[in-house]
Formats: C-alpha cells, structure tokens, sequence
C-alpha cells in the first residue's frame, strides 16, 4: 500500500523536478525513461509478493516459497526491460524478450 504509493510519489516527483535519463530503444526506436522502468521492477516485485503472499494460511517459511519465486519471476521480467535500451542489435533485443516472456509465464 502505502510503500508502493511513496516508490511512485518519489519517481514522479523526480522525473518532474530533476533531470533523468531518456534513452531511445534501437528497435522500437521509442524513447524509454530508464527511471521509470527502475520503478516498474522494483514495484513488479513487490506489488506481486504482497498479493500473493497476502492471506497465506501457512505460516511456514517453505509456505512463502511460491509467492517469493513468482515474484522473484515477476521483478526480473520486468528488470529485463529497463536493459532494452542498451541492446546494441535485434538478436540481443529479442534474445533479452524471450527472456522476459520465459519469466514472466512463471506466474501462469
């Protein structure tokens, strides 16, 4: 809750006020705001660790093994998308997405 809210308040207020790094992605040649794809890892992480973990009956330090790894999954999928920018080529590019997909079907 309030933690996920004060992550987004400071990225915003940082991206507004203060200078950041903006990068064009090679492939999409889209311009990509590296600040807020360090936010979405970090909050992909958590926001999924939360919910999962949220209600677990079992109190057992094995119980949380599963919503940890999903997201664990979750955080490094996204993490993989703040390093497209840095994809000197295609074959890294998508090399870097099947990656991220591959991680990210953990959940399903």
């Amino acid at each position: 809750g309030i933690t996920t809210q004060l992550v987004a308040i400071t990225t915003d207020f940082m991206m507004a006020f203060g200078r950041v790094p903006v990068l064009v992605d090679p492939v999409l040649q889209t311009r990509v705001s590296v600040l807020r794809w360090a936010e979405f890892a970090t909050l992909a992480f958590l926001m999924t660790f939360l919910t999962e973990a949220f209600g677990f009956p079992n109190k057992h330090r094995m119980a949380l093994s599963v919503p940890m790894l999903h997201a664990i999954c979750q955080g490094l999928a996204t993490f993989c998308g703040l390093f497209f920018p840095y994809c000197p080529g295609k074959v890294s590019w998508y090399t870097l997405l099947v990656i991220s997909c591959c991680l990210f079907s953990v959940i399903f």
